[in-house]
């Protein structure tokens, strides 16, 4: 589960990329959190989009 801090409660949309850029999720968050159970382990970017703002972290998953 990812679980995500803001003061805005409207609903983000998630995209993740793996280590080679290829997009290995789409989403949109239900109350600030995302279930991640079903994507492998390992180390991935995370772009976090809300009204028109982009943000991009890198996340490790174990």
């Amino acid at each position: 589960m990812l679980h995500i801090e803001s003061n805005n409660t409207s609903e983000k949309s998630i995209e993740l990329f793996n280590v080679l850029g290829k997009s290995v999720y789409k989403g949109k968050t239900i109350n600030n959190s995302v279930n991640l159970s079903n994507v492998n382990k390992g180390v991935y970017v995370v772009k976090i989009t809300e009204e028109e703002k982009t943000v991009t972290r890198k996340i490790v998953i174990n």
